[in-house]
Formats: structure tokens, C-alpha cells, sequence
């Protein structure tokens, strides 16, 4: 989507400073490639390289991704993968993955911009995800720090995840700035949903340029305190796994058995945080209602 946008206003192929913020321009006739300056925004495009970190536990998804069309796009020196994955298990990513791999994940991180894409139902995602952040957090403390993490939905085939996502909103609620939370919507249903428009909610104008080939949106970016009812449906998913005990001694391996207890109490905060924010926006309302009824009179 940004090279589309960027060559839609951008003809000449030069490398700017917009399209620099997401890629390398490198001059791939030498090994290793030599990084392009930005200069004056007038150089020409040679080949561009993302400025990302691609890190899994296992090789698939890497390895598919490396074999679609935007493989070119992706530097083989910024791979991070293992073999046998975290076993959708929190504490195996974050205590065992996250110590072997941190000297590897801070070297080749450095030099980027700390944006990062994660799920939180998976071990890796997760588990190795909230150690990334935390050690971004110690390394690099007055750097900006945005996530966009993945939901587990209510139906997510991952039977561990409200264990996963419940350990890591401990380490994302500490280690972020700025956090963007999207659903887990499969594939095959965001694309038989077919809505036509959004009638039942707010339009908000986030920006007047629509994307490139995209005449209409129905993505809104707001912060409320709706997010309370996911947190809620979390807080019941772990509590039914809790409650019989099943699987702990996966995590126990891992970890001290009181880190549930820990992150119980700290999810438990958040949402009666945002129960608090709600009753005054509650108040509020009902006390504009009321001086309207009183000036009609």
C-alpha cells in the first residue's frame, strides 16, 4: 500500500523522505548493498529494501512470505526464525526465545523505527513479542513505541490464548507508548462480510486523501472505553481455564506459578480503570440530557 500511494504521487521514482521512513534505497550491485542517502528527495529509486525485522520461532510463515511477491522487498540479514516454534505458549516465547535471541533482535533493530505487528494468542507473538518490547523499553527509552497486536477472537482455535494474551497485557500496558488493537477477523470472513457502508455507527474523517485505489473506508481509530467489553471476554476466557488448572504446568516450566495471580491483578486494574472513565462519561451525559430538558420547559 505505501509504494502504491508513493508512486501515485510520486512519477518521477525518486526516493523521498515519506518513502524513507518505510524502506532502504540500496545500491544492490555491491556486496553488501550500499545504503542510498535520501538527500535532497531527487535521487532515483535503485532497490528497495523494507526497514523491517521479521521474527518467528518457526520458518513457515517466513518462508511463505519470502516466497510471495513482496519478497524482494525483504532483506535476508533481518530474519530472526528458530525451528519449533513457542508451542503457543506465552511463557516459552517470552523466558526462553526472548533471552536466546535479544542480543540478535537489539543489533538488528537499532537502526529501525520501533513499529511493531504482533498477535497475542500465539507463544511467539505473545510471549517473544512483550520481550521485544520490554527490552526496546531498556534499550532505547525515550525512542517512540507504537504496537498494532492481533486480538484472539472468541472462536480463536488457540486453546492457550487467554493465558497468552492475558500475560502480555502485563508487558504491553509497561512497554508502550502508543497501542493500536485490532480483532482477529479470519481471512475467508473479512472477505465475505460484503458491507457496503457503515449505518449504525460515528463517520469519522481521520485524513481527506483516501487511500490509493480505495474510494471508501469503513477503519475508524478512536480511543474509548468500549475496549473494557474485550477486556471483560478476556478476563472470562482465562478465568475458565484458570478455574481447572489445565495446561499451567506448560507455563510452569517457564515461569513462577504467581505470575497468574500478578497478571489477574493488573488486568483486573485496567478494566475497572476504564469502568471508571465510563460511569463519568455516563454522568455526563445524563447530566447534558437533563439541562436540555430543562432549557425546552
Amino acid at each position: 500500500m505505501a509504494l502504491k500511494e508513493h508512486a501515485a504521487c510520486n512519477s518521477n521514482g525518486w526516493f523521498d523522505d515519506s518513502l524513507s521512513s518505510y524502506f532502504h534505497n540500496v545500491d544492490a550491485r555491491f556486496d553488501p548493498p550500499i545504503n542510498l542517502p535520501v538527500g535532497d528527495g531527487t535521487h532515483p529509486i535503485f532497490t528497495l529494501k523494507a526497514r523491517a525485522v521479521l521474527v518467528d520461532m518457526e520458518e513457515g510463515v517466513v518462508n511463505q512470505l519470502l516466497r510471495g511477491n513482496l519478497s524482494e522487498l525483504f532483506n535476508s540479514t533481518q530474519l530472526i526464525t528458530d525451528i519449533s516454534g513457542s508451542g503457543n505458549n506465552w511463557a516459552h516465547g517470552h523466558n526462553f526465545y526472548g533471552p536466546k535471541y535479544s542480543d540478535t533482535i537489539i543489533e538488528k533493530v537499532r537502526r529501525e523505527g520501533f513499529f511493531l505487528l504482533h498477535s497475542l494468542g500465539g507463544g511467539t507473538g505473545s510471549g517473544l513479542g512483550s520481550y521485544i518490547l520490554e527490552l526496546l523499553h531498556d534499550a532505547y527509552p525515550k525512542v517512540f513505541r507504537f504496537s498494532a497486536s492481533l486480538f484472539p477472537s472468541t472462536d480463536d482455535d488457540v486453546i492457550t490464548s487467554p493465558y497468552n494474551s492475558r500475560f502480555e497485557r502485563n508487558y504491553y500496558k509497561s512497554n508502550t507508548l502508543s497501542a493500536f488493537t485490532l480483532p482477529h477477523i479470519k481471512h475467508g470472513t473479512f472477505y465475505t462480510l460484503k458491507i457496503h457502508w457503515n449505518t449504525g455507527g460515528f463517520k469519522v474523517g481521520v485524513c481527506r486523501q483516501p487511500a490509493s485505489g480505495i474510494p471508501l473506508s469503513l477503519v475508524c481509530l478512536a480511543n474509548n472505553t468500549c475496549i473494557r467489553n474485550r477486556l471483560l471476554a478476556m478476563k472470562h476466557s482465562f478465568n475458565m481455564l484458570f478455574r481447572k488448572r489445565v495446561y499451567i504446568h506448560h507455563y510452569t516450566e517457564y515461569m513462577d506459578f504467581g505470575m497468574f495471580d500478578v497478571c489477574s491483578g493488573i488486568m483486573d486494574t485496567l478494566i475497572e480503570d476504564y469502568g471508571t472513565f465510563e460511569s463519568m462519561q455516563h454522568q455526563k451525559v445524563r447530566h447534558l440530557k437533563l439541562m436540555c430538558d430543562l432549557a425546552k420547559r
